[in-house]
């Protein structure tokens, strides 16, 4: 404990991990266990899934990497770890008190949510305390960061009310609001500052169009008397935005190359995101395989965040141990590894026929990654840090070493 707590990234890195080997261990379980096992839970096993998927260690992982690239975007000083133990305390013995309320009392699931969201809220406040701290001239990213996370909050005291009452479909609304309107504009705007993927003039626009079109899709889905226009201007929107992060992928590639793994790992991810407002765009063109939009939702989850989840996480844990090397071949493997279960996960989505099959060979994909990535890190964590020599959690890919006659951008202000 001594070791997590002398930096806010390694104490919530640690405890995110913890929740994802659960969490994806108990989800493949769960899927090769015999038909009917959990039938009859007081939580139906999607819900469960849907929940820890994308507010379980996703908002830890965040905590990681906010409260250490936070405080110098914002230029004050950095919060020690010992003032976010109570709160990450509070997220991940909550979960687990979600996980025993699972299979038969749906009350005791809902304070264990209850207890997720405020630590969750107060972590937020922690950052809110940092951003009114700030003199820095440009706060726009972190602010924008900070109203996403609200979002988060939102959503978990949602999912807490919807479990103690048992509204099925406010339980179900939970994780698409999490995924629309926390976990994509943290990703976003993160990837906006940092990646440099994104055009200097036109990438504030980009980002913005991304935000725009998903959670615009999102709002038709939710709203069943949608009028046809209004799902075909959607469609319309998430095809151009589509494109456009085609063409910005394009152009990168053609100019610059990936010859290093780290931002090939990180250009992956987002051509995943590009890949998840085609498929969005697709699911409102009749014909279609029904799970299209469910394909979507696992590209974006899947694809675009753990791709960039894996690159930037593992860069910031390996830098600041000490590591010069973060994309070494073994954080490769896993990384393939991480994209053969995004494509099984998205075929099983488009080809019902062999749905089963595909989706229990992505669970197993996945929690073989995941698994064998967290504690690959965890050892990381545990031993004896060092004061990196760059701000790797920073600048991860504008630091990253790029093809001969060619300069690295600096980090936006």
């Amino acid at each position: 404990m001594r070791r997590l707590l002398d930096a806010p990234h390694r104490l919530c890195f640690a405890a995110a991990g913890l929740l994802l080997v659960v969490a994806s261990l108990g989800w493949l379980a769960l899927l090769a266990a015999p038909p009917g096992i959990a039938s009859h839970w007081a939580v139906a096993p999607r819900h469960a899934h849907g929940l820890l998927m994308t507010l379980g260690f996703l908002p830890l992982y965040m905590a990681g990497f906010l409260f250490t690239a936070g405080p110098r975007w914002l230029q004050v000083p950095a919060l020690p770890a010992r003032r976010l133990l109570a709160p990450v305390a509070a997220m991940v013995a909550g979960w687990f008190v979600v996980l025993a309320g699972l299979p038969g009392h749906a009350t005791f699931a809902a304070a264990g949510m209850a207890s997720v969201a405020a630590g969750w809220a107060s972590l937020c406040l922690r950052l809110a305390s940092l951003l009114r701290a700030s003199r820095a001239a440009d706060k726009a990213h972190a602010a924008a960061i900070l109203a996403a996370c609200s979002v988060g909050a939102a959503a978990m005291a949602q999912a807490a009310v919807a479990l103690a009452t048992g509204d099925a479909a406010a339980l179900d609304a939970a994780p698409p609001l999490a995924l629309g309107g926390f976990v994509l504009p943290v990703f976003t705007a993160a990837s906006h500052r940092m990646l440099p993927f994104f055009p200097r003039r036109s990438g504030g626009w980009l980002a913005a169009a991304v935000l725009l079109a998903w959670c615009g899709d999102a709002v038709v889905g939710a709203w069943r008397p949608a009028t046809p226009w209004w799902a075909a201007s959607i469609a319309v929107a998430e095809a151009l935005v589509a494109a456009w992060l085609a063409v910005t992928a394009w152009r990168w590639w053609r100019q610059h190359g990936l010859k290093s793994r780290l931002v090939a790992m990180l250009f992956t991810g987002f051509v995943w995101l590009a890949v998840a407002l085609a498929l969005g765009a697709a699911a409102h063109l009749p014909g279609l395989p029904a799970g299209t939009a469910r394909a979507a939702l696992h590209a974006l989850a899947i694809g675009h965040a753990g791709s960039l989840l894996i690159a930037m996480v593992t860069r910031i844990t390996a830098t600041h141990g000490g590591r010069s090397l973060a994309a070494d071949g073994v954080t490769l493997g896993l990384f393939l590894l991480l994209q053969a279960a995004a494509v099984a996960r998205v075929a099983a989505s488009l080809w019902p026929m062999a749905g089963t099959a595909l989706l229990l060979v992505a669970a197993a994909l996945w929690a073989a990654a995941m698994t064998a990535w967290c504690v690959r890190c965890g050892a990381w964590l545990l031993q004896a840090g060092v004061r990196p020599p760059t701000d790797a959690s920073q600048n991860l890919a504008r630091r990253a070493p790029l093809p001969s006659g060619t300069t690295s951008p600096p980090d936006r202000p």
